[in-house]
């Protein structure tokens, strides 16, 4: 819709989102309040919630029933869109090698984007300060314009027309534009590491790797695997970038999939996104399960 330029109508109905966000914020903030401790007669800072027991019980059904809505609704109309098991089939089909790219560079991104927040969170560690100031800058700067600064970058003679011409540059692109998205949840693994078993074993005379790869690492893991997936769907559906740097021959799946709504068969069109949904939900479903292993772990 506001593709069309109906912004009314799309702001009409990204209302109910906008309300159960109020609504989870309203349930789950916990502001700081004091008490006096009659023992010792100060004031102890203390977490209490924002509304009563009953009131925060009815706005969590609230808002778990919206969410259930904006899930189950949109999953099911585009079943029923979709009509049958051979209109998946024709949707795999006919955009195969566009699933193929997007999967691989996707999950090419988030390694590559996961790695880089790692060894930048590892070097820098609590000075980090820039950090936070890096990440609004990334939220705030819009697809096309971070996709002309690529453009300017990498589109001349040389080794960065290679580059430019081939399918790399989408990782790149992606890489640069979310790598803060996994920074975050690195550099918060490294300042929740128990640091009581890190100097227990270099008072017994290990070595920082022998530290690092037996006791941090193992630590870090789950967080890195969360900022892995946040990465992977932030790339894979990824429109705005990718629309302008793709090179010739090589068009991701975000991209046919914009140019089916306008003009393709709404079959086609519902069986494409819900393979999507059922394409990301697996990835993320393996995911958690590889992530509950290393935590039991």
């Amino acid at each position: 819709l506001s593709a069309m330029g109906d912004a009314g109508e799309a702001a009409a109905q990204g209302l109910p989102l906008l309300f159960i966000g109020v609504v989870g914020l309203l349930s789950f903030a916990r502001p700081v309040a004091t008490q006096l401790d009659h023992l010792t007669q100060a004031h102890k800072p203390r977490r209490v919630h924002l509304l009563g027991k009953i009131p925060r019980r009815l706005f969590l059904g609230v808002l778990y029933i919206g969410i259930g809505l904006v899930v189950v609704l949109p999953l099911a109309l585009l079943v029923y869109r979709s009509h049958s098991i051979t209109t998946l089939w024709e949707a795999w089909v006919t955009a195969k090698e566009e699933w193929v790219l997007s999967f691989v560079f996707s999950v090419l991104t988030a390694l590559l984007a996961t790695g880089l927040g790692y060894g930048i969170a590892l070097y820098y560690k609590g000075r980090m300060h820039w950090l936070h100031g890096a990440g609004a800058l990334a939220l705030l700067c819009t697809g096309p314009v971070f996709a002309l600064g690529v453009i300017a970058l990498w589109n001349r003679a040389g080794l960065g027309g290679w580059f430019y011409d081939r399918p790399v540059i989408l990782v790149i692109a992606c890489t640069g534009r979310y790598w803060i998205c996994a920074a975050l949840p690195a550099l918060l693994a490294i300042r929740n590491t128990p640091q009581s078993c890190v100097e227990a074993a270099k008072n017994l005379g290990a070595t920082s790797f022998y530290r690092w790869r037996t006791i941090e690492l193992p630590h870090h893991l789950p967080w890195l695997l969360g900022g892995w997936c946040i990465v992977f769907l932030l790339s894979f559906g990824d429109l705005d970038t990718v629309l302008l740097i793709a090179p010739p021959g090589y068009t991701p799946l975000s991209v046919r999939l914009f140019s089916l709504m306008h003009y393709g068969p709404s079959a086609l069109v519902a069986a494409l996104s819900l393979l999507c949904c059922i394409l990301i939900l697996g990835s993320l479903g393996g995911a958690l399960l590889v992530r509950r292993f290393l935590v039991a772990r």
